[in-house]
């Protein structure tokens, strides 16, 4: 009985310590977004508000706002490589969170734009 419960013990312990590792998003430098860009095929999300977009973005970013979100399942496959970005990086990680639960599985932060020491698209 007591050989069942350490089981049992090692089972749970073995499955939470998965659960926290796919919790995990990676963030990546500027230099690791701009050599994936160039190597990969990945798509650059802003989660900024339209109008914060309008006045700088990355260029080829497209601008989904975090609160429209979830509409991103219409227009890309879950199995493409994301890379998120706001202005600080909060809402970029929030997005992260909010699109493993909605089933993606190839999402990179970039943190924020004022980061960001490469050219940018201005009005």
């Amino acid at each position: 009985m007591k050989r069942w419960i350490w089981l049992l013990i090692a089972c749970v312990w073995i499955m939470g310590c998965e659960q926290q590792e796919e919790a995990v998003i990676q963030t990546l430098t500027p230099a690791q977004v701009q050599t994936m860009l160039e190597q990969q095929s990945a798509i650059l999300i802003d989660v900024r508000s339209e109008a914060e977009y309008e006045l700088q973005h990355i260029p080829n970013a497209l601008n989904i706002p975090l609160d429209q979100l979830s509409r991103i399942t219409d227009m890309i496959a879950f199995d493409e490589v994301l890379i998120l970005y706001c202005r600080s990086g909060s809402r970029s990680a929030q997005a992260a969170t909010q699109l493993r639960s909605m089933g993606y599985t190839n999402i990179y932060d970039l943190g924020g734009i004022q980061d960001w020491p490469y050219e940018l698209v201005k009005p």
